[in-house]
């Protein structure tokens, strides 16, 4: 099992090597490990909070959708039909948001199954709002037009987090102790 992220940051790297930004980054040591080799490209990774696996989006198969893979290895698992993208673990590893069709957010559990959508039908979300669990795994945070909306699960509450007006707010994550948004 590969114990460090050295995966993780070479797999998110792939995008803006693509765009041709630098993407060098000095916690990286040694060499990438290649996970998939499918030749559609495979995006977004998010490692489960056992480190056992790894969540992405992908191409393959004609639709994009979420699958899993193990960590250090393996065939590939497709946990959504799609079309799916940004799929997020929760803290206890129990369930995977992520972006569905349209403007939905769905949960699954870690091995598939019916998605269960997220956002209330009166939230206004654009095509794709980047999920990410609260730290305590009780709410749901997406990214708006200009602001960051937190969707309670057992209530379905929702609350504003943050607002900017001009700005397009994307790809958050939380701190290692759950106190702040990047």
């Amino acid at each position: 099992m590969i114990t460090d992220r050295r995966l993780l940051v070479a797999l998110l790297a792939l995008p803006w090597a693509l765009l041709g930004t630098d993407t060098s980054c000095q916690i990286v040591r040694g060499s990438p490990v290649q996970l998939t080799f499918d030749p559609a490209i495979d995006y977004y990774p998010s490692w489960s909070p056992d480190g056992r696996w790894i969540a992405f989006g992908s191409g393959r198969e004609g639709s994009e959708a979420i699958w899993k893979v193990l960590a250090d290895g393996g065939s590939p698992t497709r946990l959504t039909q799609g079309p799916d993208t940004h799929p997020c673990w929760s803290p206890e590893g129990s369930f995977i948001v992520f972006d569905a069709e349209g403007t939905d957010v769905r949960v699954i559990g870690p091995d598939g199954g019916s998605p269960v959508k997220v956002n209330p039908d009166s939230l206004s979300l654009p095509e794709h709002s980047f999920p990410i669990w609260s730290h305590d795994g009780r709410a749901v945070l997406l990214s708006g037009h200009q602001e960051v909306v937190s969707v309670d699960l057992a209530s379905g509450a929702v609350a504003r987090i943050y607002r900017r007006e001009g700005s397009l707010v994307r790809a958050f994550k939380f701190s290692p102790d759950g106190k702040y948004l990047l």
